[in-house]
């Protein structure tokens, strides 16, 4: 796992308790704060143009999520129901003492919950040189 206290800027790569694939975190519009030239990213970074949805969800209850077929690297080719991301709240666990644009500051140890059980944690910063 990731650092615990490096902070996430774009392209921090996350995973779903609840999802086949892994993303990475986008970040449309610049907040304006940086590290090392890469967008921090703070707590409300929580849209579903931040978070892609994470492949097959393995706890969907939604009646109306649509079967998808998907490619993993472990399983082949799988099916299930779409992620269909719905978030209760905002990022948690955030860096209280470092603001941007009014909220907390993200690092990898923040985490969010989804509606549908999954727990969306943060494999690595995004940062260039934590990259494996």
């Amino acid at each position: 796992m990731a650092e615990t206290h490096a902070y996430v800027v774009r392209g921090a790569r996350m995973i779903c308790s609840c999802g086949s694939h892994k993303r990475k975190i986008n970040l449309p519009e610049c907040h304006g704060v940086y590290i090392k030239d890469q967008p921090k990213m703070n707590q409300n970074d929580c849209t579903l143009e931040n978070i892609p949805y994470f492949g097959i969800c393995s706890n969907s209850s939604s009646s109306g999520a649509e079967v998808i077929n998907l490619v993993s690297p472990k399983r082949g080719e799988i099916q299930g129901f779409k992620c269909e991301r719905n978030f209760l709240g905002v990022w948690e666990n955030v860096k209280e003492d470092c603001i941007i644009d009014g909220v907390g500051a993200l690092k990898t140890d923040s985490y969010i919950i989804c509606e549908h059980g999954g727990c969306v944690a943060f494999e690595n910063s995004g940062q260039v040189e934590q990259e494996e």
